[in-house]
């Protein structure tokens, strides 16, 4: 990411770290933690316990460059719900929900 992005490419960047978030993060911070994370403090650590650089890097630029921020509405065992919010011009809101199976 360098320059001034679109709006869509600031809404690629955003779909595509609600992807790593709903893939990777939530379920391996639940394993960590033993609940839910109830915020994004721990991605820089998480991106580096990873074995994709390339990958890692642009989410971790698009962590860094958004700010966003994770707010929890409902938790149970085996789902998550909340909402997270970008922190950069044009930063959308977005609700996340991510259920498995028990």
């Amino acid at each position: 990411m360098s320059g001034v992005l679109t709006w869509f490419e600031r809404k690629s960047e955003e779909g595509d770290y609600i992807r790593y978030l709903k893939a990777y993060y939530l379920q391996h911070q639940k394993r960590r933690l033993g609940h839910w994370p109830e915020s994004l403090v721990d991605v820089p650590s998480d991106l580096e316990s990873t074995h994709n650089p390339g990958y890692n890097q642009r989410m971790l630029e698009i962590h860094l460059n958004s700010s966003p921020e994770l707010h929890t509405e409902t938790l149970t065992e085996t789902g998550y719900s909340g909402t997270i919010q970008f922190n950069w011009t044009l930063g959308g809101h977005y609700l996340i929900k991510f259920d498995r199976p028990p």
